[in-house]
């Protein structure tokens, strides 16, 4: 196995482990087992994306200014506390704090592990299949999401903490994951000189390109293209719609109209299937 397969390797089952939130379809239920109102959930979950859209930015410039894995390891320790935090505190303020910690481990991965990717790709003259690899990782970690889904509803039922249990366990597997991943720096070193003067991994030298980063330059910049806001305005609105949907309602309404927690883990399962396939093409 070459080097380049093996990093790629890595990097799929980096987002496998990370990305497997057992509790996903049944967060709701236990949060009313344990004692909150559909109230005080709903609002938990209000703020959570509040919080998750106003990390991603200083998260990010933390990735590109001291580096994509460094910026990987601290999400997946974060997502590691996060659920231990959802046993341990079961009160109002302790799931807030459980919400907030899992806002702050995705910013912190989210967009490091795909820059990480494409600036490795990028080192070793293949950042054309940039797209089809990091479509597979989603793909991938949807399909064993699937899996755990189906299943979820009835670990619930045989231990009540266990979906918890397992999530800590799989994001505590990221944080080897992603320290067995070559570190590439960010788009600056933590001193502020540019790491693409450096050697790159096919052992060629890559021009230097990238500046100190800087907010008041990036504002600047975004400022200047209202189609570019208007884009990144419509993300977070179909981010945010596509959760509440997908994610934060159909738990109550299941419950409402009777059914099991069993059929909670199924239910998401289906929707994941299909998402799957479709980051897979």
């Amino acid at each position: 196995m070459n080097d380049r397969t093996r990093i790629i390797r890595f990097y799929y089952f980096f987002q496998f482990t990370f990305t497997l939130l057992f509790w996903t379809p049944v967060f709701f239920e236990y949060q009313k087992r344990m004692g909150l109102t559909d109230p005080e959930i709903f609002r938990i979950q209000s703020l959570y994306y509040v919080m998750f859209c106003l990390f991603e930015l200083p998260t990010g410039y933390f990735a590109d200014r001291f580096g994509y894995v460094k910026s990987m390891v601290i999400g997946a320790i974060l997502l590691v506390a996060a659920n231990v935090s959802a046993v341990y505190f079961v009160t109002f303020v302790g799931f807030l704090l459980h919400w907030g910690l899992v806002a702050l481990a995705r910013s912190f991965v989210s967009g490091a592990s795909s820059a990480y990717l494409f600036e490795y790709l990028r080192r070793t003259n293949a950042h054309a299949e940039f797209k089809q690899i990091e479509g597979n990782a989603r793909a991938y970690s949807l399909f064993g999401r699937v899996l755990c889904f189906a299943v979820v509803g009835y670990l619930m039922a045989w231990h009540v903490t266990l979906p918890y249990w397992l999530t800590a366990g799989s994001a505590f597997l990221a944080v080897v994951l992603a320290l067995l991943l070559p570190n590439l720096g960010g788009l600056t070193s933590g001193a502020g000189e540019s790491v693409d003067g450096a050697a790159s991994a096919d052992g060629k030298n890559i021009p230097a390109r990238a500046k100190k980063l800087s907010f008041r330059v990036a504002i600047a910049h975004v400022s200047k293209s209202p189609r570019l806001l208007a884009l990144m305005f419509q993300g977070v609105v179909v981010f945010v719609l596509a959760r509440v949907i997908s994610v934060n309602l159909f738990q109550p309404i299941l419950h409402l109209k009777g059914f099991g927690i069993q059929a909670y883990g199924l239910v998401m399962a289906g929707m994941t299937l299909v998402e799957a396939v479709g980051s897979a093409r």
